[in-house]
């Protein structure tokens, strides 16, 4: 098994693997990149979460902090390194939800936008009316349809199982 798993083993998303890209070209290689991973220490790991924090990106300052520990705990976990130093650490960010939802007319506008690109304008029509992920719709096939229910594979769902939406006509 590589980096590519989740803890149970299974291949972790694209979009997850983006996030991991990204927070560490964007902010741990830059600061703790060329030392040696047994000589990272909290001393190291809190300055480069507290700057991401400065600069007003609390959650991604978390997702650092997260993609870090994981990291740093699979080379813990296979004697790479003596131990993990984040694993007496905090987050320093103030997670945020979203739970900000779209107005009748921000709707209104998207279901009568007409896009450059009829499949984008179809995608965003179906996310709207199904509640689904856009990465969900947009994976959608005829083979996942059957009568009136559409099955998303557990490989495309943001938890890992299989959901059933219901289409109406």
């Amino acid at each position: 098994m590589g980096f590519a798993v989740d803890r149970a083993g299974k291949p972790l998303r694209e979009s997850t693997l983006l996030g991991y890209r990204y927070a560490f070209n964007k902010d741990i290689l830059p600061a703790i990149g060329s030392m040696e991973v047994a000589d990272i220490r909290k001393k190291h790991i809190i300055p480069m979460l507290e700057k991401i924090e400065v600069r007003g990106s609390h959650n991604q300052a978390n997702q650092v902090y997260r993609r870090l520990q994981r990291v740093l705990s699979f080379a813990a976990a296979r004697d790479l390194i003596e131990f993990n130093p984040t694993q007496t650490m905090e987050p320093v960010g103030k997670t945020q939800s979203r739970d900000r939802v779209l107005t009748p007319d921000e709707i209104r506008t998207l279901m009568i936008w007409e896009s450059k690109s009829k499949e984008a304008h179809r995608i965003i029509k179906l996310v709207l009316m199904t509640g689904a992920r856009p990465g969900e719709v947009a994976g959608l096939s005829q083979k996942e349809i059957t009568d009136s229910w559409w099955k998303i594979p557990a490989i495309r769902t943001k938890t890992g199982n299989e959901q059933l939406v219901y289409l109406s006509t």
